[in-house]
């Protein structure tokens, strides 16, 4: 049997963990992390994730961080994902904070969000939480 004809929608399953057990049976070294949330120190993601909750009627669950997406099937998996409420995000992307494991721009994205003039987001870039580098 190939991946894609093992595609389903993960919403048929019965919980959670049957969700991640049957996309780590299919990719079992994309899902590197998973993370309650995004740093405090990014106020804005976390209303965005909010926002995208509510377009489709969840609540914000888990923050998913894969390797890539090198095929079809793990973008699929991940808009499926996207409608529970979980952000699927790549490490190029998001690292978890090296203390408290919340979601944190890479060098990278912080880069990005600064040249968007996203507010309110640190000075200079970090791969710890402003309160974890206490």
């Amino acid at each position: 049997m190939n991946k894609s004809s093992e595609l389903i929608d993960i919403r048929s399953l019965p919980t959670m963990k049957d969700v991640f057990d049957h996309i780590m049976k299919l990719y079992p070294d994309w899902m590197v992390n998973t993370c309650d949330k995004y740093s405090d120190d990014y106020p804005k993601l976390t209303e965005n994730w909010i926002e995208l909750s509510k377009l489709s009627k969840t609540s914000p669950q888990k923050i998913i961080l894969v390797k890539d997406f090198s095929n079809d099937e793990q973008l699929s998996y991940a808009e499926l994902l996207y409608s529970a409420g979980f952000l699927v995000r790549t490490i190029q992307e998001f690292i978890p904070c090296s203390k408290c494991q919340c979601a944190l721009p890479t060098k990278m994205t912080y880069e990005k969000l600064q040249k968007l003039n996203m507010r309110d987001i640190p000075d200079v870039w970090s791969d710890t939480c402003r309160n974890c580098q206490v």
